[in-house]
């Protein structure tokens, strides 16, 4: 057995025994298969949830495995700096937490202390009347000094051995001589008693990075029609974009989340191809994908957060309001487009120096700038190239350097009227060397024009091979 309920452990079973010896003591015990998968997704969804609080939620996958239980021990982070006023205080908003843990299906304790280390251990070894503890940062040490060694993570076997020498509690360790302490048993004993006790930092991994900007809305009521979303939304694009324009910074990828009274988080995500602060532009932006929120049995909490924020460029304004509105127009098409088709499906292309045609152009930003002092071949060249160039069959040219005169493509046989002289192009020296291409612009007698390519060179020895590879408008 890896978890019992407070019932079972009344009973006097405890985890690790056998499900055998357990039933023999108690033969109606209902028992229900484990699932570390489930539980570790379960974990990361309260993580989720747990960032109504606060924008740094971190999980602690390991309690079960240092505090030398087997299971029901799992533990979540919050680091509410800055944040427990918005709930009337510390000691209001872990009653709050603990109250809304429970009514998820969940026993919890709650500890808030001013480290990572101190918050654990009062989490589990310090009493509460209400399952919910507040360290007074100036008698946090002494209430600390009073719990077993147990509440500094340290592997059970450590923690055996600790006892068996006398050193119970905290208090005797941290009066121990540290030298020998620390030969025998490693280092890891002293960096956990000094994060505990605050004497070095200890960072939390949060489960996602906390945003640039944040801000939120609540409703005791709750909210349940989309309507009624779309205007707390509108208010939260106003209120961000205060904040943001106080610190000279525009959003990128903005983020609203739903958070229900069930514990669901609806979430829905937009980018913008340059910094915006615009409340509206923001909102049209998060009006357009609102519906994709299922607000369940009611909404009770929405936090708009700028997930990236970039300083804004400041550009000379022009004169002319056709070209000015034009420009804004161009950017709110491009928003809106990536809402709708996603964010990779918008982009535009930047040219880079290589004479290959599938090497000359990359894919960027749809609204960044391009370099100008890029190579740019003066011939012309398809606007769209195939993916991979097709193979021709039955092609008829006079070598060496003729265009074709007849080729068939896809079933089809095509006769050419006109064509171009051929744009000859070598493999760059520092790749693997291919046979030197020749591109020839041509058009059949039907006016569709193609862009063939033939590799390879008879006064090499080679035996060309043709393809196309793109096609004209």
């Amino acid at each position: 057995m890896v978890a019992l309920d407070r019932n079972a452990t009344l009973l006097g079973l405890s985890p690790g025994e056998s499900v055998a010896d357990a039933r023999a003591r108690v033969p109606d015990l209902h028992v229900a298969t484990s699932d570390a998968v489930g539980d570790a997704r379960a974990l990361e969804a309260l993580a989720d949830w747990a960032q109504r609080y606060a924008p740094i939620a971190a999980l602690d996958r390991q309690s079960a495995t240092v505090s030398g239980s087997i299971g029901g021990d799992a533990g979540l982070w919050i680091d509410a700096t800055g944040c427990a006023h918005l709930f009337g205080g510390e000691e209001a908003m872990g009653l709050d937490l603990r109250h809304r843990i429970e009514k998820l299906g969940f026993s919890a304790r709650v500890a808030i202390a001013g480290t990572p280390g101190a918050a654990w251990a009062l989490a589990r070894y310090a009493e509460a009347a209400e399952g919910v503890i507040v360290a007074d940062p100036e008698a946090e040490r002494e209430r600390l000094a009073s719990l077993s060694v147990a509440g500094l993570r340290l592997p059970a076997v450590v923690v055996s051995a600790l006892m068996r020498l006398g050193l119970k509690r905290i208090e005797d360790l941290a009066a121990a001589p540290r030298a020998p302490l620390v030969a025998r048993f490693g280092e890891v004993l002293a960096r956990r008693l000094d994060q505990a006790l605050g004497l070095i930092e200890e960072p939390l991994a949060p489960v996602r990075a906390a945003p640039a900007f944040r801000t939120r809305l609540v409703f005791p009521d709750g909210i349940g029609n989309p309507e009624d979303l779309a205007l707390a939304a509108h208010r939260l694009c106003e209120r961000l974009s205060g904040s943001l324009d106080r610190a000279q910074k525009g959003v990128r990828k903005l983020e609203l989340a739903a958070y229900r009274f069930d514990g669901e988080v609806g979430k829905i995500a937009v980018g913008f191809g340059r910094p915006v602060r615009d409340p509206d532009r923001m909102f049209r932006l998060l009006r357009d994908r609102i519906a994709q929120i299922d607000p369940g049995p009611g909404v009770e909490v929405a936090i708009l957060s700028a997930l990236i924020a970039e300083p804004t460029i400041a550009v000379q304004t022009p004169l002319l309001a056709e070209t000015r509105e034009a420009g804004d127009e161009v950017a709110s098409l491009v928003d809106r487009l990536a809402g709708r088709l996603g964010e990779t499906s918008v982009h535009g292309l930047a040219p880079i120096d290589s004479h290959l045609p599938e090497r000359a152009q990359r894919r960027r930003a749809p609204l960044a700038t391009a370099k100008k002092d890029v190579w740019r071949t003066q011939r012309r060249r398809p606007q769209r190239l195939l993916d991979r160039p097709e193979p021709l069959e039955d092609t008829l040219a006079l070598l060496p350097d003729h265009p074709p005169a007849r080729f068939r493509w896809r079933g089809r046989t095509h006769r050419v009227t006109r064509a171009d002289p051929a744009e000859r192009i070598a493999d760059e020296w520092w790749r693997e060397q291919k046979p030197t291409r020749d591109y020839f612009r041509v058009e059949d007698e039907d006016g569709r024009r193609f862009w063939i390519r033939r590799d390879g060179l008879t006064e090499k020895g080679d035996t060309p091979s043709w393809s196309l590879h793109g096609l004209f408008a």
